[in-house]
């Protein structure tokens, strides 16, 4: 079951889950001159080489096309670089394509993230200011595709969701919660198909309210 589908709802949150940390925000796409699209996002590639004097680093993309990319605004990201040489990278700043769809310049980055797969664990859900314990947690596999670059997570719930970074599946995972909740426990069970039964089921057993 795919539940990648956002609903936005600030009321709900998950908490004390091993994910990262890192926020993210994503900008609207401007259009500029000659056809230029730009927005705020994450590029990913292979780190192939570093000007340490400069602050340049050299990323090779998935089109094998190789991209020089200034972090002189990113603190404390040499270290991250070192450790990830000739290995992927996310980048994030102001990515500028052509009408071709094609990546162009990528400026003001201010984030450069590792691969992280690390496994995600949920012990406690939030909704309408009321707190559940989860019992046991709900447990996730995220994993990466180097070859086509992108994020999988697979876990409890029957939840399988697909993102470009780390902190998309993040965001779906939480959302997909969120539609969970509203749906399946708030909604009327005599709407559900058989599966989604069974996943209210297995919610009602493991959200315990504390």
């Amino acid at each position: 079951m795919n539940v990648g589908m956002k609903i936005p709802n600030s009321n709900h949150s998950f908490l004390n889950t091993n994910t990262s940390s890192v926020k993210h925000e994503k900008a609207g796409v401007e259009v500029g001159p000659a056809d230029v699209a730009s927005s705020s996002e994450f590029v990913t590639g292979k780190l192939v080489g570093i000007n340490f004097q400069e602050k340049v680093l050299q990323m090779q993309l998935m089109d094998g096309r190789s991209l020089g990319i200034s972090y002189s605004d990113v603190s404390d990201s040499e270290t991250v670089l070192i450790e990830n040489l000739d290995n992927v990278l996310h980048v994030h700043g102001q990515v500028t394509y052509n009408e071709l769809d094609e990546l162009l310049t990528v400026s003001n980055v201010d984030q450069i993230l590792a691969v992280d797969v690390s496994p995600i664990t949920i012990n406690e859900f939030v909704v309408d200011n009321k707190c559940y314990k989860i019992n046991p947690p709900l447990d996730f596999v995220v994993q990466f595709d180097y070859d086509e670059y992108f994020y999988t997570l697979e876990g409890d719930l029957d939840i399988l969701l697909f993102g470009d970074s780390r902190m998309e599946i993040e965001e779906d995972l939480d959302y997909s919660l969120n539609l969970f909740w509203a749906d399946y426990i708030q909604g009327n069970p005599e709407n559900l198909a058989a599966d989604a039964l069974t996943v209210r089921q297995e919610m009602l057993t493991r959200f315990e309210p504390v």
